[in-house]
């Protein structure tokens, strides 16, 4: 694990930038303008006519529509503290937040911080985990999800301190099936990924977007404990996300679901461990139906569903699998590779959890979080901002000195069996 940092934002990189360079204005509209007006009898009160003209103004706070607008000062009259600007999507407010920036564009300080960030991906790596992955019956290879640069743990689950069955779908489900579909208990090897059966459903082109597939009535369930339902889910056509839904209800055939979950997107022919969050875990303290609503019509297709559950995520009890149990795979695509001791030790269809190491992110927009020291990037920064001006070279060799010593304090120490995607 990475030591911990302070957490910044762009803005406040920015604005730590811009008071270091002693090129930045933060301060607040005093009065109503207009959408090509800045009033503030304050932070410009010291300002003479045309003082600030060609500095850049972003807008930081209070009218939506023109929170991030940039726009250069074409006027300043000192008489009215008035900054004339080209046109913002709305006029300005009262108390309305904006940046002014002189000597140093915006998108400039944007560049060095970013041109900071990637000079640290030699030294710096990030944190990064991920439990996307499911063991399943005669894999031994899964391709590793985007984003790792090394993994040097594997986990899995063994239990949850919280799951509630609410379906194992070893029977066929008969409380409600709509005309146009035939509903079954598919028991061929390969068609389940649980128990004896998974449920089988056959849905005729005639089937209609909005109709309910199926419900079955289950004893009644109390899972206002858990955050998630899991459930395997086989489909014949691809599945967008919310092209069928998972229902949940407190009356029978879920006629006023009180959970309607949307599955997300499937691959045609291909099993899916799915997990989705419940909306109002609150609400959901007495189940008694639990249903299949296609929402999107799908024309005639087969759908397979199994082993459906009620959990709470955080209950999940993890261990982990001996290192000599995996490797990775590298090629075009990436594998991790779980020899027979490990394909012995993980049950089927559990849950693996990653841990590794990614790149540290570039920052797009201002309220994303910095994932690595900002220490480092604002004298990283400061040091290529002042590089690119002449007669300052003593101060960017000073920044430039602190961002060595600090990207030294922040390298990463590999963590033991750490290898290489």
């Amino acid at each position: 694990m990475g030591r911990p940092i302070a957490s910044k934002t762009r803005k406040q990189l920015r604005q730590t930038i811009g008071y270091h360079l002693g090129s930045i204005l933060v301060s607040t509209c005093s009065e109503e303008g207009l959408a090509t007006t800045i009033v503030d009898d304050v932070g410009l009160a010291w300002g003479g006519d045309d003082d600030f003209k060609g500095a850049e103004v972003i807008m930081i706070s209070g009218t939506t529509t023109n929170i991030g607008l940039k726009r250069r000062v074409t006027l300043f009259t000192a008489t009215s503290d008035t900054l004339t600007i080209p046109d913002l999507t709305s006029i300005t407010a009262d108390g309305d937040g904006y940046e002014l920036h002189e000597n140093y564009l915006i998108d400039e300080i944007h560049s060095s911080i970013n041109q900071a960030i990637v000079a640290a991906t030699d030294d710096i790596l990030v944190d990064k985990d991920d439990d996307s992955l499911v063991k399943q019956e005669g894999i031994y290879e899964y391709a590793v999800p985007t984003g790792f640069v090394a993994i040097h743990n594997v986990e899995y689950v063994s239990s949850y301190g919280i799951d509630r069955l609410i379906h194992d779908c070893n029977t066929v489900w008969d409380e409600l099936v709509d005309t146009d579909v035939t509903a079954t208990a598919d028991t061929t090897e390969g068609n389940h990924k649980e128990g004896s059966a998974s449920l089988k459903l056959v849905v005729a082109d005639a089937c209609a977007a909005g109709d309910i597939l199926a419900t079955e009535d289950i004893t009644e369930l109390d899972m206002s404990d858990c955050d998630k339902v899991t459930l395997w889910v086989y489909s014949s056509v691809a599945l967008d996300s919310g092209d069928v839904q998972v229902l949940l209800g407190d009356t029978a055939q879920c006629a006023s679901a009180v959970e309607s979950l949307d599955i997300p997107d499937i691959t045609a022919d291909t099993w899916t461990r799915c997990v989705i969050s419940l909306t109002n875990p609150s609400s959901d303290s007495a189940i008694i139906s639990v249903g299949l609503k296609m929402i999107v019509d799908k024309d005639a297709f087969t759908l397979r569903v199994d082993d459906i559950r009620a959990v709470k995520a955080t209950s999940r009890i993890y261990k982990r699998l001996n290192p000599d149990f995996w490797t990775i795979v590298l090629g075009t695509t990436d594998y991790l590779k779980i020899n027979q001791d490990g394909y012995d030790t993980i049950t089927n269809n559990r849950r693996l959890r990653l841990l590794g190491y990614q790149i540290p992110a570039e920052l797009s927009d201002d309220t994303t979080a910095l994932t690595i020291d900002p220490d480092y990037v604002i004298a990283r920064a400061m040091a290529l901002l002042l590089g690119s001006r002449t007669g300052v070279e003593a101060q960017a060799n000073f920044w430039m000195a602190i961002s060595e010593k600090k990207l030294m304090e922040a390298r990463t120490n590999y963590a033991p069996n750490t290898r290489y995607v």
